[in-house]
């Protein structure tokens, strides 16, 4: 029994040892490639503080499952508990929630974000809009760059001549493939946390025999 509960231990330690190297990764990969890049202007800087943000809080979340498992102090592994628990129900929410945002895109009035996050990419990050709309063959947003009468501040200054197609569509459907990321993600997020939280149930219970055991 007591190498059952050793093994528990250490699965949970090495667990949340590697999401705590996880988190760490996804975050600096967004501080230091996406940020820095500008992409998020093109859909505004919340997904990015989000992104860093959710993985900060699974970050520390699994120190204190790292030290729930070292100690197996009551104390810690209550606390662990309760934010594991937290944090499934907020991966579940998020989940379902990025994911019937992706599938009602088209049903929901975006024109306005998605004009005013356009705008604020052409005139921050010129080049980089050049490159969107050389990548996908558009220009502006719902009006295109050819247009007689263009929306000055949709179109950035490029070298190749504007192509006929607006990018509204591409920028509505990359937003789509954004959310169902994130939702695909924070589903195998809650089911990291779900073991997690067995787990730590498991350690939990073993600590209770224990202090039977003595008395």
């Amino acid at each position: 029994m007591a190498c059952f509960k050793n093994c528990v231990a250490g699965l949970l330690m090495i667990f949340n040892a590697l999401i705590a190297l996880a988190s760490i990764a996804v975050i600096i990969f967004f501080s230091v490639y996406v940020y820095s890049n500008d992409w998020n202007e093109l859909y505004g800087g919340w997904w990015v503080i989000a992104a860093l943000g959710i993985m900060g809080l699974i970050c520390v979340f699994s120190v204190i499952g790292l030290i729930a498992a070292c100690s197996r102090n009551k104390c810690v592994i209550s606390l662990f508990s309760v934010l594991i628990v937290i944090v499934f129900l907020a991966l579940l929410g998020l989940g379902a929630g990025s994911l019937i945002m992706a599938s009602k895109m088209d049903e929901y009035d975006q024109t306005n974000i998605l004009h005013d996050g356009w705008s604020t990419f052409v005139n921050q990050s010129n080049d980089l809009a050049c490159d969107f709309q050389s990548k996908h063959s558009c220009s502006g947003f719902n009006v295109t760059c050819a247009d007689p009468n263009p929306i000055p501040e949709d179109c950035p200054v490029c070298e190749e001549d504007p192509a006929t197609e607006p990018c509204d569509s591409e920028i509505e459907e990359q937003m789509k493939d954004n959310f169902e990321v994130m939702g695909y993600i924070s589903f195998g997020l809650s089911a990291i946390a779900l073991v997690s939280l067995v787990l730590n149930i498991i350690i939990c219970r073993s600590r209770d025999e224990d202090d039977v055991q003595r008395y």
